[in-house]
């Protein structure tokens, strides 16, 4: 099979702890190679995928399972009860080539005020998300946080107001 990227669900705000743990090896646990994309807005910067964290390791080859013992880990997101699902064949290049492109970076943008009201649903014309819908939530500056599925589950996503106004 080889190595694939997953995802692993996390305690808010445990993101980059949780990275730093994985990479490291810990008794049987092997290191394992992690990607946390961030979000770098005025205030700072944010993992673009709150409380998720992507982890590669070989299904059949590493031994994955503790990965769900690591403090601040939930769990794998599971494609049945147990077995994780892998992320589709590159999603994470993509990801890594459109951060280190500045697509993520809205330090620098002009806030756009955007129509909606909370609970609308409006689609994403650009970016990482384009052609998805969400559930918009609020505008915080020049991010929107919508609601909507993503890597197996749904949670709040942060995108910048530019690719949905």
């Amino acid at each position: 099979m080889g190595e694939r990227w997953y995802v692993a669900r996390v305690h808010p705000g445990s993101e980059a702890r949780v990275a730093e743990k994985l990479a490291l090896p810990y008794k049987s646990r092997p290191a394992f190679e992690t990607y946390l994309p961030w979000l770098r807005t005025r205030a700072g910067r944010t993992p673009l995928f709150p409380s998720y964290l992507i982890v590669a390791f070989d299904f059949d080859l590493d031994n994955w399972q503790p990965i769900n013992s690591v403090v601040g880990v939930v769990k794998l997101l599971p494609k049945h009860l147990i077995v994780p699902e892998a992320l589709p064949s590159g999603f994470v290049e993509t990801l890594r080539a459109r951060e280190a492109a500045g697509d993520f970076d809205l330090a620098g943008e002009d806030g756009v005020d955007l129509p909606y009201a909370p609970g609308e649903v409006i689609a994403i014309k650009s970016g990482t998300y384009q052609g998805m819908s969400g559930t918009f939530v609020r505008q915080r500056g020049s991010v929107a946080h919508l609601l909507m599925s993503v890597l197996g589950g749904r949670g709040l996503v942060k995108v910048p107001a530019s690719q949905v106004a």
